[in-house]
């Protein structure tokens, strides 16, 4: 069967639209979710800044909570078999000043480093709330992260 017979004999199904759509497509259409008010989130070490672990859409305003569990993951490259908890190494900073292979939560551009265990911020702008391991080049580590996040849904936390 070729290309053309196969997507004729798909259309109008599921997977003719998963099989039409490319990965940014659908990485878009994802990020079009709103976040839910809570859920567990597992975070390889692998997902980075360059490809976190999508929770949804956020709203200016919400108040975030991340309730951070077993955290345990390890480099690879460079640093090999350098295990790190969800503090990550805090005397060496990868390029966006953070610490390697901490657990950071971002909206847009704005990043949030947790400092506690149970760690809650304000959603500064509009925008997809993402978790991943900090590492410029997570291509090797290995382990995972599990975070409960919750998200209050008022948005009357900023001032006027």
């Amino acid at each position: 069967m070729n290309t053309n017979s196969m997507v004729n004999c798909l259309v109008g199904g599921a997977l003719a639209v998963a099989l039409l759509l490319s990965p940014l497509q659908l990485a878009a259409e994802e990020a079009d979710q709103k976040a839910p008010a809570s859920s567990s989130v597992v975070i390889p070490a692998t997902a980075g800044p360059g490809n976190p672990v999508k929770i949804g859409l956020v709203t200016a305003g919400q108040k975030v909570t991340l309730s951070i569990g077993h955290v345990f993951w390890k480099g690879g490259g460079s640093k090999a078999g350098a295990s790190a908890d969800w503090h990550g190494y805090r005397n060496r900073l990868e390029k966006n000043a953070l610490p390697w292979m901490a657990l950071v939560a971002a909206v847009g551009k704005k990043n949030f480093l947790p400092d506690n265990k149970e760690f809650t911020f304000t959603v500064p702008a509009d925008g997809v709330l993402v978790l991943y391991a900090n590492d410029s080049n997570p291509n090797g580590n290995s382990g995972k992260g599990e975070v409960v996040v919750k998200i209050d849904s008022a948005n009357s936390t900023l001032p006027k």
